[in-house]
């Protein structure tokens, strides 16, 4: 498990960036904001999803060899596929990063 904490990491920093770019876009795009700005915050989006779901899918892979979760890693590539990134994408990253602290949680109550 510890060696997945970078992975995380990183997929956190990721995903609050997402969700910034995401607030950013629809607020320039439905409370009449500059276009160029949200078009900015567009074109940032694109980047970093499929940077974010390659590390999700990593993280839910890895859980899943471990026996930590019984969902496999291709329903990460499938709900990123289904899912816009501009509207539920992030939901993606954020549901294997509450996976992972479940499956800590869980590790650490049977060491103890």
């Amino acid at each position: 498990m510890d060696k997945l904490r970078p992975w995380a990491r990183a997929l956190a920093i990721l995903t609050a960036l997402h969700i910034l770019c995401v607030v950013m876009f629809w607020r320039a795009v439905m409370f009449g904001g500059d276009e160029t700005t949200g078009n900015y915050f567009a074109w940032a989006i694109i980047p970093i999803y499929p940077v974010e779901i390659g590390i999700a899918f990593f993280i839910q892979k890895r859980l899943k060899e471990l026996g930590h979760v019984s969902s496999g890693a291709w329903q990460v590539i499938v709900g990123s596929l289904l899912l816009n990134p501009f509207a539920l994408g992030w939901w993606i990253p954020i549901s294997v990063l509450l996976s992972l602290s479940a499956a800590r949680r869980d590790a650490l109550s049977r060491a103890a």
